[in-house]
């Protein structure tokens, strides 16, 4: 609260804000800073909803995010694939994201199916519906949607509101999960707002899930680096709520610690389960639904490196009670 109070926030849309000053927040309008007073943040986590469902095109398949369930995600936006025919490394088309979508469909152990890898052989404007697309064609379960700026979420908002049966359907069912990063440290980019105002509007629910890098982009104490991140959400629910009272959110994190070797994020590293423990706490003590991050690895082929740190950051989300796991196919490789 003190950093959202005397520190701010740097927040790059007009609309954010228009309702952050609106609301009674300290706005440098030049410098883009605003600075959250305690009140408003509490104000608007009592807007945001302790549990909502995310449906699937089978409206069988859904998930009830805060009611003490443990879902499964696979990774999401990769840009190269392993070639099965070829054994190459190459680029991921949109062939690839129709392959991973069936995929995730037939694991039952995989709840909910991401968009594993990204459509780089379309247009990049079209990209987000030709995947959103592409999974409503080819899984019955719960699936991502696209808040990289307004014109790419409404055509996915578009797409799931023929599937639903039109927009009041849509809202009234949500079918698409929205993933919005903060830009570590404490900034909220005007792409990602546009998404998240969007997304608000047609009750379409929002994972807030910052990658701060202890020792980089965030503080090098793991107690700071939760600091700063807890920040970073909790403005952007903010946000969320002052764009529509009510709107779905989740708390979320995807911190780590900083390779210092290599200025790379160490997603195989123990810190990454302990903040996934910390941030099911913290998700719990505002009464908010979680998403974590396990199942990832530093490993740069599937060895036993590589099934050590997956199955121990994994271990150590799902035992945390985070409610929704994403990259548990997740391999990092540098070089």
């Amino acid at each position: 609260m003190q950093v959202l109070e005397n520190v701010g926030v740097r927040v790059e849309e007009e609309e954010a804000l228009r309702v952050l000053t609106e609301a009674g927040a300290k706005v440098d309008v030049k410098n883009k800073i605003v600075r959250i007073p305690n009140y408003l943040v509490k104000e608007c986590l009592q807007k945001a909803p302790s549990a909502f469902t995310l449906f699937g095109r089978d409206l069988k398949h859904k998930q009830t995010f805060g009611d003490g369930h443990v879902y499964f995600s696979m990774q999401g936006e990769g840009v190269n694939v392993l070639d099965l025919e070829t054994g190459e490394r190459r680029p991921s088309t949109i062939k690839d994201v129709t392959a991973f979508y069936r995929l995730a469909d037939a694991l039952e152990n995989i709840d909910h199916a991401s968009m594993c890898v990204s459509a780089l052989d379309v247009p990049d404007a079209a990209g987000p519906a030709y995947e959103v697309l592409e999974g409503f064609k080819n899984t019955t379960k719960t699936i991502d949607g696209y808040q990289y700026g307004e014109s790419k979420s409404l055509d996915t908002i578009r797409i799931a509101s023929v599937v639903a049966g039109g927009e009041e359907e849509l809202r009234k069912t949500p079918m698409l999960l929205g993933f919005y990063n903060p830009v570590s440290p404490l900034q909220h980019s005007k792409d990602l707002l546009e998404g998240l105002r969007i997304y608000a509007e047609y009750n379409q629910p929002t994972l807030i899930a910052p990658m701060d890098l202890a020792g980089g982009t965030g503080p090098a104490t793991l107690a700071g680096l939760l600091v700063q991140q807890n920040a970073e959400v909790l403005s952007g629910i903010v946000i969320a709520e002052l764009f529509t009272p009510g709107a779905p959110v989740l708390y979320g994190a995807v911190s780590t610690v900083m390779d210092m070797r290599t200025g790379g994020a160490a997603f195989g590293a123990v810190e990454l389960g302990m903040v996934n423990i910390a941030a099911a706490q913290l998700a719990r003590y505002y009464n908010l639904p979680s998403r974590g991050t396990g199942g990832a690895t530093e490993a740069k082929v599937p060895d036993i490196q590589a099934g050590f740190e997956k199955a121990m950051n994994l271990t150590m989300a799902a035992l945390a009670g985070i409610n929704f796991i994403v990259n548990n196919c997740l391999f990092v490789t540098r070089g």
